[in-house]
């Protein structure tokens, strides 16, 4: 398996509320609107373009996670190699700006002796989820907190359902109010699992049904669990390694069959990193043709068109 490196918006004018549409006061009569939406969420992405700003470590990168108004991504950036991956921290300040140099964030681990790599932070920013490799070869996924946005994580601790299932849980992707925790247990073939999250208690792993052929990595889902994005090598994709989405009408359903993001994949590899909380956008990143013996891996978003 290779490692990689949804909220509509509606306003509410004058004071007034609504349910589902938009109030628009004026001289005596009120004009009800739709609801202002970003983009058409039943449209196909358009092609993925470079994030300025993220790729200042394109041949070390190994993930990438954003806030949810997108202005701060967190990366997992390796030293030498995966094996020794931090987190670091980058920031803009709108999403048409540059993303800052990254700095490296000393409170995101668990032990020096070990690597940070994949991580996923709560809407709130208030806790973490990551996994850590060991110099043991074991990887451990952990919960890490802090009281405020302006204070330094602290005490992680590592998650039980890592010691329960075989081989050991990857890729963390928490829900966006860490209400759920999506993660993949990389057997033969790998499964994704879904633990539901209340305060510091991880419940038992659920395993999410997929149909078979899918060799799956990468996945993350869609602020109402409805959407699923995941890579696999499957030879039906595009390229070495492709971008599949899997919607589904209520969480107590499977998710129907997987399509392939024609529109956002290439010859090369893609891994799904983050989706908007509108479902407009989808950061990914993308394994480059190789140069001089590295293969760089950069970040890149993808976005559906507006209505």
């Amino acid at each position: 398996m290779i490692r990689a490196g949804a909220r509509l918006a509606a306003m509410v004018a004058l004071g007034a509320t609504a349910t589902g549409c938009q109030i628009i006061a004026g001289l005596g009569d009120t004009t009800v609107q739709p609801p202002v939406t970003a983009c058409d969420p039943t449209a196909a992405f358009g092609p993925a373009t470079f994030v300025d700003g993220l790729n200042h470590y394109s041949d070390k990168t190994e993930h990438v996670h954003l806030s949810s108004d997108e202005l701060t991504a967190y990366l997992s950036v390796a030293q030498t190699a995966w094996w020794d991956a931090r987190i670091y921290r980058s920031v803009r300040t709108s999403r048409s700006d540059l993303f800052g140099i990254p700095q490296l964030q000393p409170d995101l681990r668990a032990a020096a002796d070990q690597a940070e790599l994949e991580i996923s932070v709560t809407d709130d920013g208030l806790t973490a989820f990551f996994d850590g490799y060991t110099t043991n070869h074991a990887t451990i996924l952990y919960r890490i907190a802090r009281a405020t946005t302006a204070a330094p994580f602290s005490d992680a601790s590592p998650l039980g359902i890592s010691s329960s299932l075989n081989p050991a849980p990857v890729a963390p992707f928490a829900t966006a109010d860490g209400s759920a925790l999506y993660y993949l247990v990389p057997s033969t073939p790998p499964v994704i699992y879904r633990s539901a999250v209340h305060g510091q208690t991880i419940g038992d792993g659920v395993p999410v049904p997929l149909p078979n052929g899918f060799n799956v990595t990468a996945p993350i889902v869609s602020n109402d669990e409805l959407t699923l994005f995941f890579s696999s090598d499957t030879p039906a994709g595009v390229g070495s390694g492709d971008i599949w989405m899997a919607t589904r009408q209520r969480t107590d359903q499977s998710f129907d069959m997987p399509v392939n993001l024609s529109t956002v994949n290439t010859l090369l590899s893609e891994f799904p990193q983050w989706i908007s909380p509108d479902g407009c956008r989808l950061y990914l990143m993308r394994f480059s043709e190789s140069t001089n013996g590295f293969n760089p891996i950069n970040v890149y978003v993808a976005e559906r068109p507006a209505p």
